[in-house]
């Protein structure tokens, strides 16, 4: 049985995205096309990834309705 092709992916931008492309087109390519990191998260977008990981989860939850 042959498999589907995979569709293409969508490009996803976001002011990160493009900040480190107009910054240097290819560290862009290097994390986001080909995966690979490099920097490390200073600790103030460390706080922040969390808090918006932990907001998301907490309103798909339900919100204050939710909470007892």
């Amino acid at each position: 049985m042959a498999r589907k092709p995979a569709l293409p992916r969508l490009a996803r931008f976001s002011p990160t995205r493009l900040n480190l492309y107009r910054f240097c087109p290819r560290a862009y390519a290097f994390q986001y096309d080909q995966g690979l990191r490099w920097g490390g998260q200073s600790a103030a977008q460390s706080l922040g990834g969390s808090l918006h990981r932990t907001l998301q989860t907490f309103h798909d939850r339900g919100g204050a309705e939710a909470v007892s």
